[in-house]
Parts: C-alpha cells; structure tokens; sequence
C-alpha cells in the first residue's frame, strides 16, 4: 500500500473475483489498556476516586474505574473467520467457489475486517512470519 492513499480508497476500488486461495491458518490475540488512550481524550474522572461520578448506574458513591481492558482475537481456519472483542463476536463464512486465481500467501500480510456501512476497519491484523501447515 502506497503511504499517499487512505484505506477506503483502495477498498472503492477493488474488484470482486473468485479466487483459491491458500492462507496460513492463523490466531492473533492482543490485549490493550484504554485508560492511557481515554485520558488522552479528555476521559480522567472516571479514573479519579475522588472525582468519579458512577451515581447513573450504582448507588455505590465510592465507586470509580481502575482498569479499562480491551481483549481482540481474530482467528482463521477452514471454517472461516472469527473476529472478537471483549463484547461482541462477527462470524464471516467462507462460500463454496469455483476458483479461477491461486493465491498463496507464504510471506508477511496484513488483513482487515472491513466494515462497508462506516466505511473503515473495524479490526486489522499485521502477520510477519506466517507458517504453513500441512
């Protein structure tokens, strides 16, 4: 991908074909901490035990958040792709194709789970050593 274009130009343009195609089988897993990522966007009260104000959803006054984690897996085996986040799983089946390209992907590769409504990534993934199994 050229640094010079957005993700979504690149997804306007492509072209749907049947391909074979031959993908490692793979699972990435990766757990990140929000709290640095909210207070950088003005979120800090919430993390304040004397500031924090829980009062719409606990009558706990001594209530605040500690810890905000998020947990994302994408695996990807025969059956298809499974995309998860702490709350919410997609299920994206793969379709019976006659294949007419043959694609085998034996090198590094980054892979999106690409949301057509919003127009961007929902979840993306950077494989650097893919293994092949037999």
């Amino acid at each position: 991908m050229n640094g010079n274009k957005d993700l979504s130009e690149y997804v306007e343009n492509l072209k749907e074909t049947t391909v074979s195609l031959r993908l490692p089988k793979f699972t990435l897993k990766n757990t990140l901490d929000l709290v640095p990522t909210l207070k950088s966007i003005g979120v800090v009260d919430l993390f304040d035990p004397v500031k924090s104000d829980l009062s719409g959803i606990t009558p706990n006054h001594n209530l605040y958040v500690n810890k905000f984690i998020q947990t994302n897996v994408l695996k990807l085996n025969e059956s298809g792709i499974e995309a998860t986040t702490v709350t919410s799983p997609i299920f994206v089946p793969f379709s019976a194709t006659i294949p007419e390209v043959d694609f085998h992907v034996t090198h590094p590769f980054i892979c999106f789970i690409y949301d057509q409504q919003l127009t961007m990534p929902i979840m993306a993934a950077k494989v650097m050593k893919p293994v092949i199994q037999s």
